[in-house]
């Protein structure tokens, strides 16, 4: 079925605000129909952010990617390409041991202790990742490689695709942090891909997106939050921060930080080159 437009604009202006035409300035000279593909169909055919061939990246300097590929490898030389899950519902250590030791052999720890799923986040985030991408699926009690995962394990330009699509338009951003089940960042995350291919080239700190972010989506900032002895509006920019940076850019190796060790200081944050093989952004309409 065709999107309705007309119906999907005037949904922009409810969520902008009774001064949504002012607050248009907020989205980098766009159109309402630019906007309609970008918080609705973001990658689409009709969207101004595209994603790139990505058939000339350097994968293994992707750390998601090499987490889930790592994964999705291990389970593929199980029985049956089948790996029995703990009582817990998560990857046995041996499993743990076997992914990390391919994807970050450096960081291989010499305590098996710390061989529990849920002390790696990027490894709890791959595989979930794959399981929201039809990679893996749950067969209680094991976790298996889907046709999908085989085909697309034996093509990395592919897989890379179907990894960042799925995180974008798929994955629940508030499952990795504490601030609640909201959809802050990941509404409109194409926005904050816009303006870092705008700015990211730049020294920038993380409360400059925020802050374009929020004058774009205004009503969020009434988004209830626990706020860890921070003001609300200090909560909500880090929420948006780890979100959109840490939980998802730096994953896919697409922004460096600069991070001072005073406390409350603010991190900076700018795009790596691989941003710009990844993304095509086409500029606003004249």
């Amino acid at each position: 079925m065709p999107l309705d437009i007309d119906h999907i604009q005037s949904v922009i202006q409810q969520l902008l605000g009774e001064e949504g035409g002012r607050q248009m300035e907020s989205f980098e000279g766009y159109s309402a129909n630019d906007l309609s593909w970008i918080i609705y169909e973001l990658l689409g055919e009709n969207c101004p952010i595209q994603l790139q061939s990505c058939s000339e990246l350097p994968f293994d300097d992707i750390p998601l990617f090499k987490m889930a590929k790592s994964l999705l490898q291990v389970v593929s030389e199980e029985n049956d390409a089948s790996i029995t899950l703990n009582g817990f519902g998560l990857l046995p250590e041996e499993v743990v041991h076997q992914v990390i030791q391919r994807a970050l052999p450096h960081e291989l720890p010499s305590n098996e202790g710390n061989l529990h799923e849920m002390k790696w986040e990027s490894l709890h985030m791959a595989r979930l990742l794959c399981e929201v991408s039809g990679l893996l699926h749950i067969k209680t009690p094991s976790i298996q490689l889907s046709a999908k995962g085989k085909d697309l394990l034996e093509n990395d330009t592919m897989l890379f695709k179907e990894l960042i699509v799925s995180h974008l338009n798929s994955m629940n951003w508030a499952y990795f942090d504490d601030y609640g089940d909201n959809k802050i960042a990941q509404k409109g995350s194409g926005l904050s891909l816009v303006l870092l291919h705008k700015f990211g080239s730049e020294w920038r700190p993380v409360d400059f997106y925020a802050s374009h972010y929020f004058k774009a989506f205004p009503t969020l900032k009434d988004v209830e939050l626990l706020h860890f002895y921070q003001t609300h509006a200090e909560a909500l920019h880090n929420c948006y921060s780890v979100r959109t940076f840490r939980s998802f850019l730096h994953q896919f190796g697409l922004v460096e930080f600069q991070q001072s060790d005073t406390f409350g200081a603010q991190a900076f944050v700018k795009v790596t080159p691989l941003f710009d093989e990844v993304f095509k952004v086409l500029p606003p309409a004249v």
